[in-house]
């Protein structure tokens, strides 16, 4: 690393490091269980809950978020 931010930093920080981790932890669950889960669930209100739909708006491959008292920051 030369200290500098990239791109691909600031979009791991904001949001597709959850995404990431998500899926590695199905494969984790494949494995010890040998199965995917069913389900999986984001659960999250206020900063959480924003991140909960943007999630869901940039991932429609996962399972629903629960987005309660959410935060919408105006670009």
């Amino acid at each position: 690393m030369d200290g500098e931010l990239s791109e691909d930093l600031l979009t791991d920080w904001a949001y597709r490091a959850h995404y990431l981790t998500t899926l590695a932890a199905r494969d984790v669950i494949d494995a010890y269980y040998g199965s995917q889960p069913q389900y999986s669930y984001f659960t999250g209100c206020s900063g959480a809950g924003a991140h909960g739909l943007q999630m869901a708006q940039k991932y429609p491959d996962l399972d629903p978020a629960v987005a309660d008292s959410f935060v919408c920051m105006a670009p």
